[in-house]
């Protein structure tokens, strides 16, 4: 019978491989991972802005919260919760934040499957709050959920097919 910790890494993982599936689709079309689409007054986040915020949330929310991992590469940082979306030319290119993303996701998946107490509780410094760790991880199913249909919009917005 599975664990709610494999559970719960199994669905954070599930909603992870659906971002690689569109990420996978917009680069097969070659669409610049730099490029931030306008949309009315608003503009999206880039691909490689969001491959690096997933990978810097997920090491933040879970890593960092419930293990005090250090950051994986300083790079980071520079999306964060509440970071310019803007291209900067310090930013890394998307192979690099890719490779990072499956390194912090594999050794979440770890740490998660590992755990065993979810009722433990913990702080996530970032948004100055407190709960269990099983529901800080379902914030980070959420969290990488919704960054999953960013990448979605993404390949509607550039007529790419994902069914």
């Amino acid at each position: 019978m599975m664990t709610e910790q494999e559970a719960l890494a199994g669905a954070l993982d599930s909603a992870r491989k659906l971002s690689l599936f569109y990420l996978n689709r917009l680069e097969r079309k070659k669409i610049d991972p730099l490029l931030q689409v306008q949309v009315g007054d608003a503009k999206l986040n880039s691909m490689l802005w969001l491959c690096a915020h997933v990978t810097w949330a997920e090491w933040a929310i879970v890593q960092k919260t419930m293990a005090n991992a250090p950051l994986p590469a300083p790079w980071m940082e520079k999306f964060m919760f509440g970071s310019s979306s803007d291209s900067q030319p310090d930013w890394p290119d998307l192979a690099t934040v890719k490779e990072t993303m499956k390194e912090v996701h594999e050794s979440t998946l770890t740490l998660i499957r590992g755990f065993d107490d979810l009722e433990t509780e913990v702080h996530v410094d970032f948004m100055s709050w407190t709960d269990t760790r099983r529901a800080v991880l379902y914030h980070a199913i959420r969290h990488d959920a919704n960054h999953a249909g960013h990448f979605g919009w993404l390949c509607k917005i550039h007529g790419i097919k994902t069914i």
